[in-house]
């Protein structure tokens, strides 16, 4: 007898977008996102089960009464988080980590999701998680700048990087963009550094809404799909049910 196909409703909700999709037996199809502040009109199926990862409290509050499985750092995840607190970890890193563990190829390995916010994780052979870190993304950076500076405007995001800015916007994004590029490659080669591998030995997924730019700056990074924390999200629910 032929089993009957598994569909979950999957959405990751972000700083700044929520991404969503519907996942069938392990594929997923109508994959979105639409602004965060507009989480309320999200239309969600009915008749199957919703799964769910959040960083932002406020809109996940908007989807009370739903019965929906919020991927937590109490959750069994086959992940050995025995050298680190993860209390307070973000439910976006936490997906990664199981997709990572799950999807990509066996550790060592590194996650760097470039959203509103950059993290950058290790996951170490025997699914043992090393720790991470947080950084501002590009538009963050910028927004800093503005806010902080009595007449530096905000600039919007540019796809090339040079040394020498001719104007103000270009001084401010080639700055931001080189520091933070550059933050990630030193972030990355003390990580590999610290555990002792070679720089082959340890594999790079980059994901997040601005991934495409750092893929294009650093040639170590290997994209993970659209669809990647979406991925932990659902197979963190499969876990749950086992």
């Amino acid at each position: 007898m032929q089993k009957d196909s598994v569909k979950l409703f999957v959405l990751n909700i972000g700083n700044t977008n929520t991404g969503y999709g519907v996942w069938t037996d392990g594929v997923f199809s109508g994959i979105a996102k639409i602004p965060t502040s507009r989480i309320g009109e999200l239309e969600i199926p009915s008749g199957i089960p919703l799964a769910g990862s959040s960083v932002v409290p406020e809109a996940s509050k908007k989807l009370s009464g739903r019965n929906i499985f919020w991927l937590n750092p109490e959750m069994n995840s086959g992940i050995d988080f025995s050298g680190a607190d993860i209390s307070n970890m973000g439910a976006d890193r936490l997906a990664n980590l199981v997709a990572a563990a799950n999807f990509a190829e066996p550790p060592p390995l590194i996650v760097a999701d470039f959203g509103t916010a950059i993290t950058i994780d290790f996951l170490d052979r025997g699914w043992i998680f090393m720790g991470g870190v947080i950084l501002p993304g590009r538009t963050m950076a910028r927004k800093a700048l503005t806010q902080q500076t009595a007449k530096i405007p905000t600039v919007p995001l540019l796809e090339n990087i040079e040394p020498f800015g001719k104007n103000t916007e270009e001084a401010v994004s080639f700055g931001t963009d080189i520091m933070i590029t550059g933050g990630v490659k030193e972030i990355i080669g003390r990580m590999i550094d610290k555990v002792g591998y070679g720089k082959a030995d340890v594999r790079i997924i980059g994901v997040g809404g601005d991934a495409e730019f750092f893929l294009s700056q650093i040639p170590e990074l290997t994209f993970g799909g659209d669809e990647f924390t979406l991925a932990g999200i659902a197979k963190a629910w499969e876990i749950s049910r086992l």
